[in-house]
C-alpha cells in the first residue's frame, strides 16, 4: 500500500509539473513593443511544438504579448484538428496582466467545422480569452493524440523487402507565422528503427534540426520575422520558411516510383473497357477535327454529377464507383472521377491523355525537393496534341473548355504513369478573364446619378462566381451579385438586380443587369456641374499606398476590364469640358481611355489589361507608378454648364 501511495504521489507530481506554466520573465512583462519591428500590434514571445511518434501524441505551447488595441484580436484562439484522426485534449489558457496577475481561462470551448468533404472533416477548437488589454500576455497550450498508427514497415523495417523508395511525413515545422516570434522550440521523438531525414524550404538563418544524444531531433530558433500582411500578397505557403521531417524506407527515385505506383492504381480504375470505347465512338465522328472531338467528350463528362461539389450530397452518399464504367453509367462521381472518365474517353478516341497531380497556386508552390505527395492537392488532365499539350479540368463544375481554374494555372506537379515525370500547367492569359460593363446613366439636377448597368463575365470571372454560388438559391445568388456590384460604387449607392442568368453553363458568359443610383455623384457649383465620367473608379482608394513593399505583389490571374459609360446631362445643361484621351502601355499592363462629347451626353470608354501575376519587390515602383497614373486619370472630371440664354436681335 505504501508503494502504491508513493507511485500515485509521483504520478500526481508529474501531472502537476506537466500542467505548470513556464514562468514569465520580468523583461517580458515590461516589454512595451517589438524590438525587432517597432509598432507591431503583438508578437509571439515563445512557441513550442513537440511530437512523440513512439507514444502518438503532440504538445504545443504559445505565448503572445499584446502591444496595441488591434492586437487584442489575438485573444480569439483557434486550434485546428481533423476529427477522425486527431484528438485535441488538455486545452489550457490564461491571461497574464501587465502587473503579473494571472487569470486562468474557465470559459467554454466550441467546435466549428471548417471543411467538410467525403474524406475530410476539418474542425477547429475555438474560444476567446476574456479581460485582454494592451500589455497583456496571452498563453495557451494543448495536447493532441492521433488515432491512426504508423505502418508496420516503419516499426519493423528489417522484416520487409522494399524495392521502391518511400517517404512518410511525420512533422512539418512552419517557422513563420503572421506575428514575429522571439523564441521557438521544435522537437520530435522519432521511431527508433527507421531513417529520419529533413528538408528545409526557404530556410531562415543558420539554425538547422539536429539529433540529440537521446535520439530526439531539436531545432531552436530566435527572432523569426512575421509574415506581415500586405494587400495582394502571395499566400503564406509560398513565403513561409518550413522544415519537413520524413521517414525513409527503401531506395530508388521517390517521384519516379510514386508516379509509376499511382499510375498503375489509376489504370485499374480507368482500364481499357469496351463500353468506354463504344461511348467514345458514339460521341465523336472519325472525320471530326481533334479539338472538336475533345470538346464533345468534355461536354459529355461535364454532365456527370460531381457529388463532392454538391453541398449535403455526401451526408448519405451512394455506393462508390468501382471504375469509369460506373461513372459513365450511374452518372455521378466523387472527387476527380470525372477527370478519370475524360481520360478514358480521350484515350478511346485515340488521344494520349494523362492525369497530372499539382500543387495549386492558392496554397503553395510545388517543392520537388520535398518527397511528400500531400502537397499535390489537385488533379488536371493533359492531352497531347500536335500543337502542344492541352490542360483541362472537366471535374471542376462550370469550368470552360480550354482553361483551368486560376489556382491550377502556372502550377507544377507530377505526371501519373507517364515517361516524363515532372509537369507544369500553362500560365493564364488575360483574355480568359474578362469583365465587360455597359452603362446608360442620367445625371439629375440634384447631382444624383441613376440608370442601368449590364455586365458580362467570361472565363475565370464567370467561373469564380458560378463556383461561389453553388448551394445558394436564386435569392442568394442575386445577393452575392448585388454585393459584387456595390464594391464598384461609392458607399451610399443602391443596386437592384433586374436579371442574372446562365448559372449552370460552362461556355456562356454570366450576364447581369441591374439598376443603380448614386447620390451626390456630381458636385454642383453655381451654374456648373462637375463629375467624374469614370463612375466606378473615382471614389476608390489607391491600390498601392505604401512607398516600400515587403512581399511580392501577387494577382491571382491576368484580367481585362472593358467599360462603356454613357451619361445624359440634366435638361438645360450642355458639356463644357471633358478629360482628354489617355494611353498607358507597359510590359505588364495596358490602359486606354477615350471620351466622346455630345451636346447633352458624354460617352466614356475605358479598357484595362493586366498581364502580370507576380511582381517581385524590385518591380514594385513600376507597378505602383502605373496604378497611380491610372488613378489620376480616373479621377479627372468633366464639366457641364447651364445652357446660355439665347439673345435676340
Amino acid at each position: 500500500m505504501l508503494l502504491i501511495a508513493l507511485l500515485a504521489c509521483a504520478a500526481l507530481a508529474r501531472a502537476q509539473t506537466a500542467e505548470a506554466w513556464l514562468p514569465v520573465p520580468a523583461e517580458e512583462l515590461a516589454l512595451k513593443d517589438n524590438p525587432a519591428k517597432p509598432g507591431s500590434e503583438a508578437m509571439v514571445l515563445y512557441r513550442e511544438s513537440h511530437k512523440d511518434d513512439t507514444k502518438s501524441f503532440e504538445r504545443h505551447h504559445v505565448r503572445i504579448k499584446v502591444f496595441t488595441e488591434s492586437g487584442r484580436r489575438h485573444a480569439d484562439i483557434e486550434i485546428p484538428h481533423v476529427e477522425k484522426s486527431y484528438q485535441v485534449e488538455d486545452i489550457r489558457a490564461r491571461v497574464v496582466q501587465p502587473d503579473g496577475t494571472a487569470v486562468e481561462f474557465r470559459g467554454q470551448i466550441f467546435d466549428k467545422v471548417v471543411i467538410k468533404s467525403r474524406r475530410l472533416r476539418l474542425q477547429v477548437k475555438t474560444f476567446t480569452l476574456p479581460g485582454v488589454q494592451v500589455g497583456s500576455i496571452l498563453e495557451y497550450a494543448w495536447r493532441a493524440r492521433w488515432r491512426g498508427k504508423f505502418p508496420d514497415v516503419l516499426r519493423n523495417p528489417e522484416e520487409y523487402d522494399i524495392t521502391d523508395e518511400y517517404y512518410l511525413p511525420t512533422a512539418q515545422w512552419g517557422l513563420q507565422q503572421e506575428l514575429s516570434t522571439r523564441r521557438a522550440r521544435f522537437s520530435l521523438r522519432p521511431l527508433p528503427k527507421v531513417t529520419l531525414e529533413w528538408v528545409g524550404v526557404r530556410p531562415l538563418g543558420k539554425e538547422r534540426p539536429h539529433q540529440q544524444a537521446d535520439g530526439t531531433w531539436l531545432m531552436e530558433i530566435e527572432n523569426i520575422p512575421g509574415l506581415e500582411a500586405e494587400e495582394l500578397m502571395p499566400p503564406p505557403g509560398m513565403l513561409q520558411s518550413q522544415v519537413h521531417l520524413l521517414y525513409r524506407v527503401g531506395a530508388g527515385n521517390f517521384w519516379t516510383d510514386f508516379s509509376r505506383r499511382e499510375g498503375e492504381e489509376l489504370d485499374k480504375f480507368i482500364g481499357k473497357r469496351k463500353s468506354i470505347e463504344r461511348a467514345a465512338a458514339h460521341l465523336v465522328a472519325p472525320e471530326d477535327p481533334p479539338e472538336t472531338k475533345l470538346r464533345k467528350l468534355y461536354a459529355r463528362v461535364q454532365k456527370v454529377r460531381s457529388l463532392s461539389e454538391e453541398p449535403g450530397a455526401l451526408e448519405k452518399p451512394p455506393p462508390a464507383n468501382k471504375n469509369v464504367e460506373d461513372v459513365l453509367n450511374l452518372g455521378y462521381a466523387f472527387g476527380n472521377e470525372i477527370n478519370f472518365l475524360f481520360v478514358a474517353l480521350a484515350r478511346a478516341a485515340g488521344f494520349e491523355a494523362h492525369v497530372v497531380q499539382i500543387t495549386t497556386r492558392d496554397s503553395a508552390v510545388f517543392a520537388s525537393t520535398v518527397p511528400d505527395p500531400r502537397q499535390l492537392n489537385a488533379m488536371v488532365v493533359e492531352v497531347d496534341l500536335p500543337s502542344g499539350p492541352l490542360f483541362l479540368d472537366p471535374a471542376t463544375p462550370f469550368c470552360p473548355y480550354g482553361i483551368l481554374p486560376w489556382e491550377e494555372t502556372d502550377s507544377r506537379g507530377i505526371h501519373l504513369g507517364a515517361a516524363h515525370i515532372m509537369a507544369a500547367t500553362p500560365r493564364p492569359r488575360s483574355e480568359t478573364a474578362v469583365t465587360e460593363r455597359t452603362a446608360n446613366f442620367r445625371l439629375l439636377p440634384t447631382g444624383t446619378l441613376e440608370g442601368q448597368l449590364r455586365v458580362a463575365f467570361t472565363g475565370q470571372e464567370a467561373l469564380s462566381r458560378r463556383r461561389g454560388a453553388v448551394g445558394k438559391d436564386e435569392a442568394g445568388r442575386r445577393k452575392e451579385l448585388e454585393e459584387d456590384v456595390k464594391k464598384w460604387l461609392p458607399p451610399a449607392s443602391t443596386v437592384e438586380i433586374v436579371a442574372a442568368g446562365e448559372w449552370t453553363s460552362s461556355e456562356e458568359p454570366l450576364r447581369v443587369e441591374c439598376k443603380i443610383q448614386i447620390p451626390n455623384f456630381a458636385d454642383i457649383q453655381g451654374r456648373r456641374i462637375l463629375f467624374p465620367p469614370s463612375v466606378y473608379y473615382a471614389h476608390r482608394p489607391a491600390l498601392f499606398r505604401h512607398a516600400r513593399r515587403i512581399h511580392p505583389v501577387y494577382f491571382p490571374y491576368p484580367y481585362q476590364v472593358a467599360d462603356q459609360i454613357t451619361i445624359e446631362l440634366p435638361p438645360g445643361f450642355e458639356m463644357e469640358t471633358a478629360p482628354p484621351a489617355r494611353n498607358l502601355t507597359t510590359t505588364f499592363a495596358l490602359f486606354e481611355l477615350s471620351i466622346t462629347r455630345g451636346s447633352q451626353t458624354v460617352q466614356y470608354r475605358r479598357r484595362m489589361v493586366m498581364d502580370g501575376i507576380l511582381f517581385r519587390t524590385e518591380f514594385y515602383p513600376d507597378l505602383k507608378s502605373f496604378f497611380e497614373k491610372v488613378k489620376a486619370y480616373d479621377e479627372e472630371r468633366a464639366v457641364a454648364r447651364v445652357v446660355p440664354a439665347q439673345t435676340g436681335r
